[in-house]
């Protein structure tokens, strides 16, 4: 029997999945986790610390929603 681990799908557009889908670098993904923690979306908690952290990754990559949300959390 292996031990492998079985590439694990989550429900599209929720929490987990947005947090797979921007760490294999989907900037998109990245900017909705940003919304997600800062207004407590996508089954994300509110976080804003989590939520400045994806904001800044997606707005650095040219992503709208992403300096968007950097931009609410800043005023």
């Amino acid at each position: 029997m292996s031990n492998r681990l079985k590439k694990v799908k989550f429900t599209p557009g929720t929490k987990f999945d947005l947090i797979d889908r921007a760490a294999a670098g989907e900037v998109e993904a990245a900017g909705l986790l940003a919304e997600g923690y800062a207004k407590g979306r996508y089954e994300c908690e509110l976080n804003q610390i989590k939520a400045m952290k994806w904001a800044k990754y997606a707005a650095s990559k040219g992503d709208e929603l992403g300096t968007r949300v950097l931009e609410e959390l800043k005023a």
